[in-house]
C-alpha cells in the first residue's frame, strides 16, 4: 500500500485515502468527513479499481483530461475527495527540498495556514475547501527557497499569488504521475516572482538618498469606522480581522489629516463592547500631533465616536 490509495476499514462502513505511514504497520488515512486516523495495516484493504471509480470519479483520467501531467516543478494541486469537499496539496516535483509558507488573503489581510518542508518527489496535504464555496475561495499566497545537498547553483527564493476562476479552475484538470490520480493542478514556479534581498536594499538606499514629496488626499470631517462602510462582503471575515482592518483605516485618515493641515476630525467607531473605541483612545494618547481627544456630539453618536483635536 502507498500514500494516496484508497482503502476500505475491514472493521467498518469507514473508506478513505491513505495519507501518512507512521511506521511500518500503521497508516494514517482521511475518511470522507475529513478526519485523520491512524489505523493497522492489516485493518485496511484497498478498493478495487472498479469501485474506485464510484468512490472517486478522478481517480483515473478521461479522454478529455490531459493524460500526463507536467513534470519537475512546484504545483499546487486539488484533488476532488469527495463531491463536497477539495484536498489542497502542496506538491513538490523536483529533486530539491523546498522550505514553504502559504497564507489565505481574506479582504485587507492575510491569515497563515501553514509552512513546512517538503522533500523531493513528494507531496502534503495543506487545508481543504468546500465545493459549493468555491467563488469565496480565498487567494493564496505562497513563498518558498529550495535546498540541495552538495555544489548546486544559487536559487533565489520566490512566490506566487494565486485566485481561482471557474474557468481556468477546471481546464487544470490532469492526471499526475506523482500523485497517481487526476487533479487540478497548477504549476507555480513557472512565472514566480523572485525575492531578491539586495534589489530590496537597492531599493531602500535609493529611496533613503533622493528625497521625495508624499501625496497626501484630505478625508472628510467624518469618518465611519463600521466595517460595512469599509468592506463590501464582511461576512466572513472574522472579529480580529475586522478590528485590524478598522484600526488601519483609522491610523491612515489621522495621518492624512494630520498632513493635510485639518484642526480636528471625527472618527464614528460605534459602542459595541468596546474594543475599537478602546483601541483608537490608546494611540490617540500616544500621538504627540493630538492636541486633545473626547466623545464627540453625545446627544448624536451617544459614546459612538471621538472627536480628535489637531495640534
Amino acid at each position: 500500500m502507498n500514500i494516496g490509495d484508497k482503502v476500505r476499514f475491514t472493521h467498518g462502513k469507514e473508506q478513505g485515502v491513505i495519507r501518512r505511514k507512521i511506521d511500518e504497520r500503521t497508516f494514517e488515512v482521511e475518511i470522507e468527513d475529513g478526519f485523520l486516523i491512524p489505523i493497522l495495516k492489516n485493518e485496511i484493504v484497498l478498493i478495487a479499481s472498479d469501485e474506485a471509480k464510484k468512490f472517486n470519479p478522478s481517480t483515473k483520467p478521461t479522454n478529455e483530461e490531459t493524460i500526463i501531467s507536467p513534470t519537475d516543478g512546484v504545483f499546487i494541486s486539488f484533488e476532488a475527495f469527495n463531491d463536497r469537499i477539495y484536498s489542497l496539496l502542496m506538491v513538490n516535483d523536483t529533486n530539491d527540498t523546498i522550505l514553504y509558507t502559504i497564507n489565505e488573503k481574506h479582504n485587507l489581510v492575510y491569515k497563515g495556514i501553514t509552512s513546512g518542508t517538503l522533500s523531493p518527489r513528494n507531496f502534503t496535504k495543506i487545508t481543504e475547501y468546500k465545493l459549493n464555496e468555491f467563488e469565496s475561495w480565498p487567494e493564496l499566497y505562497i513563498q518558498w527557497l529550495t535546498y540541495a545537498n552538495g555544489i548546486t547553483v544559487h536559487k533565489a527564493p520566490l512566490e506566487k499569488k494565486l485566485k481561482f476562476t471557474a474557468a481556468t479552475f477546471h481546464k487544470s484538470k490532469k492526471h499526475s504521475k506523482l500523485i497517481n490520480r487526476s487533479t487540478f493542478l497548477f504549476q507555480i514556479d513557472r512565472d514566480a516572482i523572485k525575492i531578491e534581498p539586495s534589489k530590496i536594499l537597492d531599493q531602500i538606499d535609493e529611496h533613503m538618498s533622493s528625497p521625495t514629496i508624499m501625496a497626501y488626499s484630505k478625508p472628510t470631517d467624518e469618518i465611519d469606522l463600521h466595517i460595512e462602510k469599509l468592506v463590501k462582503d464582511h461576512k466572513d471575515i472574522q472579529p480580529h480581522e475586522m478590528l485590524y482592518i478598522q484600526i488601519d483605516y483609522f491610523e491612515k485618515s489621522l495621518e492624512n489629516a494630520i498632513a493635510s493641515g485639518m484642526e480636528k476630525i471625527i472618527f464614528i467607531h460605534g459602542t459595541g463592547n468596546g474594543t475599537l473605541r478602546n483601541e483608537i483612545h490608546k494611540r490617540l494618547s500616544k500621538n504627540k500631533l493630538i492636541k486633545y481627544f473626547k466623545d464627540a456630539q453625545k446627544e448624536k453618536f451617544g459614546y459612538g465616536a471621538t472627536l480628535v483635536q489637531l495640534v
